[in-house]
């Protein structure tokens, strides 16, 4: 299910003596490590609404960088603990501010089910866990209708647990699961925060990870089959967060702080199939958002005729799609490329539907050196407009 990296080992070691008996203690320690630097360019007539997906850079930025550091001990045969710091930035999300990305102890009791506890990476689509590891896919970014670069620290781990294994049968396959069941960290620029700012009528926002459930199911067929190289993918997490505005100029006869609970409904199917030098994979994201607002504060919020507040809930409030098809082909040893088209579907509840179309390049110079090239291209209500994107990566 998740995706291994190649790691550096050592053995650590401890010589100990008592009554007169040597006896040494080893711990399998490994690490590994990546840093990209990205250049974002726009072209064309860029609109508001879409920089909280894709920064505004019609004039180039460098505001795209990642540093990843991790390393784990190998405590026995069963037990491993394990963490990984990031420092990032994309555009307005992130100030190259050092935290940890995830931390947790994994108990693999046996192969049909283990226990990790801390903070657990969890599933959501098939490529989720593996969105850090630059090197493991030809494109920059991954389908943004899903994967939100703006949202990665918010879907990237749980605070609680996780229950996982493996049901392999070599006539039907390889099962993998995943149940996760914790809470998130949310960063103060979370994309929602900005939406609770709206128009400059509050001062501040606020969301608080309450609760998240989720399920991961992870499907392979069997190996030497005619279906070898299938993957099937289907996730599900119900989210829950408190949430609450303030605002420092008080409006008649509307509450000036007020609490609110805020749900998210998350379902993602997913497909992929690897054969010889080509991928060929698409997944079907639905989701559901909802305020649950106090409707004293709705209804005098709409007995003063505030614009923003249907502003605010309509974008808060969504039933959203996103979809999309992408085919790699590895051309040479060193040179692969790819090409996307993703959707996303607010079903006429946002005017910031699109479709993207993305051409990307992979070169390995080294086995620890990559570069990439990524062009998309977008069409949504207000026209159509371009994003460029050059990436160096190292990994170690």
């Amino acid at each position: 299910m998740l995706l291994e990296r190649k790691n550096k080992v050592f053995l650590i070691c401890k010589l100990s003596v008592l009554f007169s008996f040597s006896e040494v203690f080893c711990l399998d320690f490994s690490y590994n490590g990546a840093l990209t630097q990205t250049y974002l360019q726009t072209t064309g007539n860029q609109s508001d609404k879409d920089s909280t997906t894709f920064p505004n850079t019609d004039e180039g930025s460098w505001k795209f960088t990642e540093m990843l550091l991790g390393g784990s001990f190998e405590i026995n045969e069963k037990l491993r603990i394990g963490a990984q710091a990031i420092s990032r930035v994309y555009g307005n999300y992130g100030n190259y501010d050092l935290s940890l990305d995830w931390g947790y102890a994994d108990y693999r009791h046996n192969e049909y089910i283990g226990l990790r506890l801390g903070k657990v990476k969890y599933a959501l689509g098939i490529y989720n866990e593996s969105r850090d590891v630059d090197s493991a896919r030809t494109s920059i970014l991954l389908s943004q209708g899903i994967y939100d670069e703006g949202n990665r620290s918010f879907v990237t781990a749980t605070n609680g647990a996780s229950i996982y294994g493996s049901f392999e049968k070599d006539k039907f396959g390889v099962l993998d699961y995943q149940f996760t069941l914790g809470n998130i960290d949310i960063p103060k620029d979370f994309v929602m925060n900005e939406f609770l700012g709206i128009n400059g009528l509050w001062d501040s926002g606020r969301f608080e990870g309450k609760w998240l459930a989720g399920m991961h199911l992870e499907y392979s067929a069997p190996w030497g089959s005619k279906l070898d190289g299938l993957k099937l993918g289907f996730s599900h997490s119900e989210f829950r967060a408190d949430a609450g505005i303030t605002t420092d100029a008080p409006i008649p006869n509307v509450p000036a702080n007020y609490d609110f609970t805020y749900d998210i409904s998350t379902t993602i199917f997913s497909v992929e199939y690897t054969q010889y030098k080509y991928t060929l994979g698409g997944e079907f994201m639905f989701r559901q958002l909802g305020p649950d607002v106090p409707d004293n504060v709705i209804s005098n919020y709409q007995a003063v005729n505030i614009t923003a507040w249907d502003i605010l809930l309509d974008e808060l409030t969504r039933d959203q799609r996103a979809y999309y098809l992408f085919g790699a082909y590895q051309v040479t040893e060193k040179y692969s490329a790819q090409l996307m088209w993703s959707s996303i579907d607010h079903r006429n509840r946002s005017e910031s539907d699109s479709d993207i179309y993305t051409l990307s390049h992979r070169y390995d110079w080294t086995e620890n050196i990559v570069t990439k090239a990524e062009y998309h291209h977008m069409y949504d209500e207000d026209g159509q407009w371009g994003l460029f994107l050059a990436r160096i990566g190292y990994t170690f």
